[in-house]
């Protein structure tokens, strides 16, 4: 730029607009800027819809264009304010996606993603990592449970099929470490547990209990079987005897739309609503608050909830395309938000991994998460 050309900045009583330009729902702005010179004097704005327009607003030399290094300076001047200004649009967001950690430098890294196996005849849906990190998926309308290795290689396929009602579609599933596989069957209203006799080597899917609208499962770190009943707004839980009877039933309820549930901090639940928020329950079921008042949290539509090994809970929000981790002290931290288009399911698996079922694009993100303490 020429010595006696020089760039006039906005305003400073203009900042603070700049500072909350990045809400969704907020309407346009724009910035003034002048570049003056020894023969003219160019003005404009500059937008945050990345657009600027520009008119001469005094010519000190009428007749004559203003040289070119000055149209240059004023172009490289418009560039570099523009992408500030993007910049500071997008503030917001950043610090509510870096919360508690500032840096971002402790963000899951992608290993790899796994396609829905074929015959899943749509989205996927239930999600469960077993404690040999084994993965158990239910997808679409097929009356099947596919059960996949963290690279994706299939391990085995298990039928969904009573000898009652017949073939049933599984809408959640959950795995217990003596090998348990249960299953809800939200059409009929039944969860069921797979069984293998001698009769059935290949397993029998026996019911062990109804409800009306069974959605969600778990099981808790006392091995209490944990459902959601979505219409009933409820979250059952009980144990099973030796012959697969249910023992000591019990029930939280109250909720609304609950969807999915999984094991919380001390012995507790947690439990999400699905256009709502996400709720702790204690060892007892006795009610710990929602993250949203506890932590000001904004959900837009909560979906698969699971917990890590140091007790922290983690919600995939399909609303705002994100996963936040909830630590029990401090704020929640967005763990993963680039990539993701409507995530749904969540698990952890046994060495730190995060698995997430994206059914925007229809498929198994799994991401290696930094160990506690992890230098950036």
């Amino acid at each position: 730029m020429g010595r006696d050309n020089r760039v006039v900045a906005p305003p400073a009583d203009l900042l603070p607009t700049v500072l909350t330009a990045g809400r969704p729902g907020l309407k346009e702005y724009s910035l003034p800027l002048v570049v003056t010179g020894p023969e003219t004097s160019w003005g404009g704005h500059v937008s945050n819809n990345r657009g600027q327009s520009w008119n001469r607003t005094r010519s000190l030399a009428s007749g004559r264009r203003p040289q070119a290094s000055l149209e240059g300076a004023v172009e490289e001047a418009v560039k570099g304010l523009r992408y500030l200004l993007v910049g500071l649009r997008d503030l917001p967001d950043l610090v509510d996606r870096r919360a508690g950690d500032p840096t971002g430098s402790q963000q899951p890294r992608l290993l790899g993603r796994i396609l829905v196996p074929p015959g899943a005849e749509g989205e996927p849906r239930g999600l469960h990592c077993s404690p040999d990190g084994l993965l158990f998926l239910t997808a679409g309308s097929a009356p099947f449970i596919h059960v996949l290795d963290l690279e994706g290689r299939s391990i085995c396929l298990l039928p969904c099929r009573t000898r009652g009602s017949g073939a049933f579609v599984p809408e959640d599933v959950v795995a217990t470490a003596s090998g348990l596989v249960v299953a809800s069957d939200l059409v009929h209203g039944a969860v069921r547990v797979l069984q293998h006799t001698g009769r059935d080597p290949q397993g029998l899917w026996v019911t062990v209990g109804t409800f009306l609208s069974p959605r969600g499962l778990a099981v808790d770190a006392l091995g209490r079987f944990l459902v959601t009943d979505y219409v009933c707004g409820s979250v059952h839980s009980f144990t099973l005897g030796p012959t697969g009877v249910p023992l000591a039933p019990a029930a939280v309820q109250g909720l609304e739309g609950p969807c999915w549930v999984s094991p919380g901090p001390d012995g507790g639940l947690a439990v999400s609503e699905e256009f709502g928020d996400v709720w702790l329950f204690g060892s007892a079921h006795q009610p710990l608050g929602s993250l949203r008042a506890r932590t000001g949290h904004i959900f837009g539509r909560p979906a698969g909830v699971c917990s890590d090994s140091e007790g922290n809970v983690i919600v995939a929000d399909q609303q705002r395309r994100q996963v936040t981790l909830f630590p029990r002290v401090g704020p929640p931290i967005c763990l993963l938000s680039e990539g993701l288009k409507r995530p749904l399911g969540v698990a952890c698996a046994p060495q730190g991994q995060l698995v997430v079922a994206d059914v925007g694009d229809n498929c198994i993100k799994v991401y290696q998460c930094p160990a506690p303490g992890a230098e950036p």
